[in-house]
């Protein structure tokens, strides 16, 4: 998993990894970035992260603490991240010249934004909402807009 190869994200908490599974299956992994108040503060609300269920959210599928390092373990994402579609490789197709898209992705994070905010606001919530960044916003295969938290 720590391969330089496997890493598809950099944020403010951790990097992601892209892991595959002996039956097929891919998942994204975030390493958390070693923090004890990080880590325990993540860790008694895994419990909740874990139950946040919302079309415009990436589900937590599970978390896993390893000596001092502590992973989330995510549904993984196959069109990539935001910042990787409006910044593209010069070889690709700018696929975000298109406002409609645009629209579209604006529209999926507010979406998903208000519903953490108004449905299910807590203070111990805003450390989602500290890690809202271009990385976060990762899209299915139809382009619909999923945040990670």
């Amino acid at each position: 998993m720590y391969k330089q190869n496997s890493i598809i994200g950099i944020g403010k908490m951790g990097t992601m990894y892209k892991a595959r599974l002996p039956n097929g299956w891919f998942l994204a992994i975030k390493g958390l970035f070693n923090s004890e108040q990080l880590h325990q503060k993540i860790a008694s609300e895994t419990i909740t992260l874990g139950k946040l269920r919302h079309r415009r959210l990436v589900p937590l599928i599970g978390f896993c603490p390893e000596k001092e390092d502590l992973f989330l373990v995510y549904k993984y994402m196959s069109n990539g991240n935001l910042y990787n579609w409006l910044h593209g490789r010069k070889d690709e197709v700018d696929i975000m010249a298109h406002w409609a898209l645009r629209v579209k992705v604006a529209a999926g994070i507010a979406e998903g934004l208000a519903w953490l905010h108004h449905k299910y606001h807590r203070p111990s919530m805003l450390q989602v909402h500290e890690t809202l960044a271009a990385f976060a916003e990762i899209y299915n295969y139809t382009a619909d807009c999923e945040m990670s938290y």
